[in-house]
């Protein structure tokens, strides 16, 4: 890296505890390097040193930073999220492994949740609702909104991945469990830290861990899942003895650009004021197009990846994984290379109920596929709970004629709703039997009949899960094994796609802003969640400052009103 500045070798040097705060490009993350070199150059043990990204993303960027400059010291040291130094000790306390929800089968029993209160958002939705309830550090109020499905969801998950911290918490209370024997820890994009990562955090510095914090509340992106933003960073400021640092001097934003963004940021709720200062010399080219539709927006857009320099690092930022999936296909089509940051298409709610749908028809399935799929189909949760007590399974359900289960007494009404989707889904499964059609196209009637009852957001993620299985080589039964394969994405690749969330710590040469519609900055695709428009300008902020070299910001139909606004105020040298 280049010379630290004095600021910056001031915060290297620093004995003790302390916390740092910086606009982008302000050298956050190689201090924090820098300072764990620094340490180790003093004789601390790697073994002791504790490093905290909140995301894998992030954990690969900052591994490969602390590779670079300290080698195979790296393995030595402990770098991962605070959910699993927690369950490591919790696991290491108990002498065995510590078992919990997958993502994935969190999902369906969001989905279970939904239909259980007439929850009548997505199930992204719903994922926000509950990992917010889960961020807290208290338990929440029994009026507060959409209660309900947070005790709906708990009934049907006893454990998943956002109770780890809490329990291991408690146990340290009761003295079940030891605190992690970490010396050293140090956390990056401090702002996204929730408050239940805070009190654990918290009490590990009061036992004495040394505590370095970086970040920047301008860049919080997780927001809507429980992160405190600058909250944090004024917590600390009650703790006398871990000592706050600004660093002002950004080497990566111009000062055209810096200003025009600064009316995006000021003012806003909770907003840290700071003196961002910028080199004179520095230009970053911002450009705004306006296209006819969504369709001649990527299409260009793919020309001019193409004519880009293929040694040069290029961002193409979008505010969801469904606009970051579009962009993906657009690519693939047109044999861009490039790594892709979004969600995998089957960890998507829609998704994963249309990959149910196929272990139906294929006969691969057990009662989670299946009450997944009836959901999916439209059945009241309450019917399919009655059916499931009385006896019905997923396995053969199909070949035994998808009969109800011996002994249950329906109303005629539900009986009625049940046999209308029996007769839909024994037909596509006897079709499929007897060869009569093609595989894809009996899959894709029976996918596009449950798509034609989800919401929305979930239809349009469960199109390209249709999309994607039926392009897949061989037969259906062999496309199951691809969907577990597929390439990891590399934060090294020149070309990464992603939606911004991710894209923290990254930064490129250039950067495109396709689909920035007035629907998109800020986000109205929710039904039930208001717009947040605190969120949204930080989202949009960090997007902008990934740039180096050039911004390239583009629409169809009405542009964001954060692009309108930075249009008027942007003022090139």
């Amino acid at each position: 890296m280049n010379k630290l500045s004095p600021a910056q070798q001031r915060i290297v040097e620093h004995e003790g505890s302390c916390s740092v705060i910086g606009a982008p490009g302000t050298g956050k993350t190689d201090v924090l390097v820098e300072r764990i070199a620094h340490l180790i150059s003093k004789g601390v043990a790697p073994e002791d040193i504790y490093v905290v990204a909140f995301t894998y993303y992030s954990w690969q960027v900052l591994t490969s930073q602390l590779r670079k400059r300290l080698g195979d010291l790296v393995d030595k040291m402990h770098i991962g999220t605070l959910r699993i130094f927690a369950q490591n000790q919790i696991e290491k306390d108990e002498g065995t492994e510590f078992k919990f929800s997958t993502d994935k089968q969190s999902r369906r029993y969001i989905r279970q949740a939904m239909g259980e209160v007439g929850f009548k958002g997505s199930a992204v939705e719903a994922e926000h609702i509950i990992r917010y309830f889960k961020s807290l550090a208290r338990k929440p109020q029994e009026t507060a909104p959409h209660f309900d499905l947070l005790c709906a969801y708990k009934r049907l998950c006893d454990l998943d991945r956002y109770d780890v911290l809490r329990k291991h918490i408690i146990g340290i209370r009761q003295g079940d469990y030891k605190r992690v024997p970490m010396k050293y820890i140090f956390v990056d994009n401090f702002q996204d830290i929730t408050r239940i990562q805070f009190l654990w955090l918290l009490d590990h510095i009061k036992a004495g861990t040394q505590a370095s914090v970086f970040g920047d509340d301008d860049l919080c992106a997780f927001k809507r899942d429980g992160a405190i933003a600058a909250q944090a960073f004024n917590d600390l400021k009650d703790i006398d003895y871990i000592k706050p640092f600004v660093l002002e001097h950004s080497y990566r934003m111009s000062t055209p650009l810096a200003a025009s963004l600064q009316g995006l940021i000021t003012g806003l709720e909770g907003h840290i004021p700071k003196n961002v200062q910028c080199d004179a010399s520095k230009s970053i080219d911002v450009k705004f197009e306006e296209f006819s539709s969504s369709d001649e927006e990527l299409m260009v857009l793919v020309q001019k990846l193409k004519a880009i320099d293929p040694q040069k690092r290029i961002g193409v930022i979008t505010r969801t994984d469904w606009d970051a999936l579009r962009v993906q296909k657009s690519l693939e089509k047109q044999g861009v290379a490039h790594s892709s940051f979004a969600h995998k298409i089957w960890e998507i709610p829609g998704a994963i109920m249309v990959l149910d749908l196929l272990c139906l028809l294929l006969n691969q399935s057990n009662d989670i596929h299946l009450r997944n799929v009836l959901i999916g189909y439209g059945l009241n949760q309450s019917l399919i709970d009655s059916l499931f007590k009385a006896g019905l399974h997923g396995n053969d359900w199909l070949p035994n004629g998808a009969r109800l289960p011996k002994d249950i007494s329906l109303p005629q009404g539900a009986v009625a709703e049940y046999t209308a989707i029996q007769r839909q889904l024994v037909g596509y499964y006897t079709l499929l039997r007897n060869g009569s059609a093609s595989p894809q196209d009996i899959f894709k009637a029976a996918a596009l009949d449950m798509i034609a009852n989800m919401n929305k957001e979930d239809r349009l993620n469960a199109l390209v899960a249709v999309d994607t299985l039926v392009n897949l080589k061989g037969s259906l039964r062999e496309v199951l094994p691809q969907i577990r394969e597929g390439k990891e994405p590399n934060v090294h690749d020149n070309v990464i796609v992603g939606p911004v969330r991710d894209m923290r710590n990254l930064q490129f040469d250039y950067v495109f802003l396709p689909l920035a519609g007035k629907d998109t900055y800020p986000y109205k695709g929710y039904t039930v969640l208001p717009v947040d428009e605190v969120h949204d300008k930080k989202l949009f902020y960090m997007a902008i400052t990934r740039a180096d070299s050039q911004v390239c910001i583009s629409w169809n139909g009405v542009p964001s009103s954060y692009v309108s606004n930075m249009k008027k105020s942007y003022k090139p040298v």
